[in-house]
């Protein structure tokens, strides 16, 4: 692993890139590369196959079933796109919703990088519910019902690169603290 040396010599600090540990004489501090500015990462676009969902239409009471009320509900056919990295970076797991539901989508990573990643799993229809969690309300996916539980295929479309910059966090907070210094107080009219 490189390593990059920093070292002062009179009032200036020079940099010297290492392949290995440092080993010269005089230098005290060993520091690895901290990346910043921006980065590249591959997200692939996958199709959830076209699949029927059961839909209440209905709106007065809430434990009906499409057994005994058949009129309330709507059989209608949809896909979900799904992509494996949002444009900030982040690992997604979710689909695209679609019908007032979405599927959560197990895969992790191929071991050829050339290939898209291995789907290992498509869940049924969920909904975002919340949950204490340890004592705190958390949102989760939940099944939206008990009568759907459609599951779909899915097919790779295709791969991109996005390029996208690293935020610092610190530097976010600040920001966020600085403007508020200068907002007038909600409710208050100045003259």
């Amino acid at each position: 692993m490189a390593k990059t040396i920093l070292k002062k010599r009179g009032s200036k600090v020079e940099s010297d890139f290492v392949p290995e540990i440092a080993s010269k004489p005089g230098t005290s501090k060993v520091y690895t590369r901290n990346m910043s500015g921006k980065k590249k990462i591959f997200t692939d676009l996958f199709k959830l196959m076209v699949s029927t969902v059961v839909k209440y239409e209905g709106w007065d009471e809430e434990n009906e079933h499409p057994d005994t009320n058949p009129e309330k509900y709507s059989h209608w056919e949809h896909t979900h796109p799904f992509r494996t990295y949002d444009k900030k970076g982040d690992k997604v797991i979710y689909s695209t919703p679609i019908g007032g539901h979405f599927h959560v989508i197990e895969w992790e990573p191929n071991e050829d990088p050339e290939q898209p990643p291995v789907i290992k799993s498509v869940s049924g229809p969920m909904v975002m519910a919340k949950k204490k969690v340890r004592g705190v309300p958390t949102q989760v996916p939940v099944p939206c019902n008990e009568y759907d539980d459609h599951t779909h295929d899915i097919e790779y479309l295709r791969t991109s690169e996005v390029e996208f910059s690293s935020t610092n966090v610190e530097a976010a907070k600040v920001i966020a603290f600085e403007s508020q210094k200068g907002a007038p107080l909600a409710g208050v009219l100045e003259k």
